[in-house]
């Protein structure tokens, strides 16, 4: 991150952040249904892994109380506004795909963005 003061008692803060994906095994289950009905059995329950990674930029203000940016000790308060990108992918494995298909087709990949406000304080 980057803190850059505009006089002693205010300065402005950006920061860039990436969380790495975390997989979760056995986190998520869907149905497979047989392509062919004389398939024994029709249908079959599938485990899957759920991997996300999160994307963060933050910025705002600061506004320092007592001895201000530079030195000493100093309450602080302020807003900021963050942008988050969040990256989800879906797989499931451990089915014989020739087969069985999944019953919930739709994407195994998905993005998710979104917007934050808030107020902060602090001591440093």
């Amino acid at each position: 991150g980057l803190e850059v003061p505009r006089d002693d008692a205010v300065s402005i803060y950006g920061r860039l952040s990436h969380y790495f994906a975390q997989a979760n095994r056995d986190s998520i289950y869907s149905s497979a249904i047989a392509r062919d009905i004389s398939t024994t059995p029709y249908v079959i329950n599938v485990a899957g892994t759920s991997r996300m990674n999160y994307t963060t930029l933050e910025g705002g203000t600061r506004y320092y109380l007592g001895d201000g940016y530079d030195f000493g000790w100093a309450a602080y308060g302020g807003s900021n506004l963050m942008l988050i990108f969040n990256g989800v992918r879906n797989r499931y494995e451990g089915f014989d795909e020739t087969l069985y298909e999944l019953q919930d087709s739709g994407s195994q990949r998905g993005t998710i963005f979104s917007l934050g406000f808030g107020l902060g304080g602090g001591l440093k």
